[in-house]
């Protein structure tokens, strides 16, 4: 039981660490791509 509330209990963290870098890493893919937008449109 212990062990499977443990397991239980890192699975949830980890996901909500995937959760995190994935939100980071649209952050960057939109801050990237305004870049890109204004390089190009000038």
């Amino acid at each position: 039981m212990t062990l499977a509330k443990a397991s239980e209990t890192a699975l949830i963290r980890g996901h909500k660490r995937l959760e995190d870098t994935t939100i980071q890493l649209m952050q960057l893919f939109r801050l990237f791509q305004r870049g890109w937008n204004h390089v190009f449109s000038i």
